[in-house]
């Protein structure tokens, strides 16, 4: 299955870190290998000429994922682990984070911090929600804008309503939380338009509200709202779907500016819309199975990748043409799978970062479903599968160089120590 990544690197380089506020977080002591090249540039690079103790030269085998860098990261409360995890690159090349953590008060917060192209911190750590004593925000999301301001949308558990708050890029409030499903929201998908000053958020709201919106067992039907960077409300909520229990919900933007959703309505289905809800390709099925962990990315020449477990728990890739038809069709050698997070990378192929029962498994494919690297697996000791599916201890966002940022929350077991593995790490 997949090669462990000590036997793909010698030893991981680690970038030059400052403190966070100690309101919040604040990042680990840093560690550098005994001998390192310089970095050309501003990002971090890969450590050439590092060894380890006992130093034995390693062959890079370039059939395998990489990982050319870690940072570690640490909350104030160790108690509990950080979830519903999101990480998203912004325009200028810094990077966001948002995840549900404990504060010292043993209460749970949305915090969110920026850092730098070289994964500094650039601000402080500043509180997104208010506190409460159980877990607050699922489906959590950061969204940034081109004018810098970002997005940070997620459900509130406690009224069930998506929510969202927007901050500029010194991460100073400028507006939330603001409602933006009129009931309920279950789950929640959005993607950034065509210009970079407005995003699409896709929601399934039930027929009738239940007490908790996350564990839903009615019908109901999947809308849309667009916002916009100055955190309005352009685009009052409308169907995109028919009526049923949707119990998947993924989009992703096509060429023109067109949307691209997949969901599970009885089976996974696709159809294209316009930004303003018209149905320009009604839906398809592309998977009769049953089928869980359902995300999907655009390719380079429009297809769409749609990844997903299939109904037999496996992690599987399916290529879709705007028509709706699988044109390819890719299982994912990677067994006991507990969730998979894909994007595109800068050469176009796909990296999916997979959450087995130990570690992280990384893999690439091309545009047309073939696997070119891995599977890989990372920090094989420590366990990063979810608590549950709303609550993600992964995020993946692309980065430049043909590269991959992964945001994780991952502990070991007791009886091995009961170490905990929080930060980013980049995969190429």
């Amino acid at each position: 299955m997949g090669r462990n990544v000590a036997a793909v690197v010698t030893v991981t380089l680690l970038f030059v870190i400052l403190h966070l506020s100690p309101s919040f977080a604040q990042q680990a002591p840093l560690k550098l290998p005994q001998k390192v090249e310089p970095a050309k540039t501003t990002a971090p690079q890969p450590a050439t000429k590092a060894k380890s103790s006992p130093a034995q030269p390693v062959r890079i085998d370039p059939s395998a994922v990489s990982l050319v860098g870690t940072v570690d990261l640490k909350t104030e409360n160790p108690i509990k682990l950080p979830t519903s995890v999101s990480t998203a690159l912004l325009d200028n090349g810094y990077v966001v984070r948002a995840w549900e953590s404990l504060d010292p008060g043993d209460r749970m917060i949305g915090t969110a911090a920026l850092f730098t192209e070289s994964l500094q911190p650039a601000s402080s750590v500043v509180p997104y929600t208010d506190r409460w004593d159980n877990d607050l925000i699922a489906y959590n999301t950061a969204l940034p804008f081109a004018n810098g301001n970002i997005l940070l949308a997620y459900i509130d558990r406690r009224d069930q309503r998506g929510k969202f708050v927007l901050y500029n890029s010194q991460m100073k409030i400028i507006k939330g939380p603001v409602v933006f499903s009129p009931k309920n929201a279950h789950r929640f998908s959005a993607v950034r338009l065509p210009g970079g000053m407005s995003t699409l958020i896709a929601f399934y709201e039930p027929e009738r509200p239940a007490s908790d919106a996350l564990w839903d067992h009615m019908a109901g039907q999947c809308l849309f709202v667009v916002v916009n960077a100055e955190g309005t409300i352009v685009s009052q909520p409308k169907a995109f779907t028919r009526k049923g229990h949707a119990l998947q919900l993924a989009t992703t933007l096509l060429p023109g500016g067109l949307i691209f959703s997949a969901y599970v309505l009885g089976a996974g289905t696709s159809s294209v819309i316009d930004q303003t809800g018209n149905i320009l390709r009604q839906e398809k099925k592309f998977y009769s199975g049953k089928l869980s962990a359902l995300s999907a990315v655009t390719l380079a020449d429009g297809n769409v990748m749609a990844v997903f477990l299939d109904d037999r728990g496996l992690p599987r890739a399916s290529v879709i043409d705007y028509a709706g038809n699988v044109v390819a069709t890719q299982n994912l050698p990677v067994n006991s799978v507990m969730n998979l997070y894909p994007v595109r990378l800068s050469n176009g192929n796909v990296l999916v970062v997979m959450a087995p029962e130990n570690g992280l498994t990384a893999v690439i494919l091309n545009p047309a479903g073939k696997i070119v690297k891995g599977p890989t697996t990372f920090f094989g000791e420590y366990n990063f599968g979810e608590y549950n599916h709303y609550r993600s201890r992964i995020s993946v966002t692309a980065f430049r160089n043909e590269m991959a940022l992964v945001l994780y929350s991952g502990n070991q077991p007791k009886a091995s120590g009961g170490k905990s593995k929080i930060g980013f790490s980049l995969f190429k």
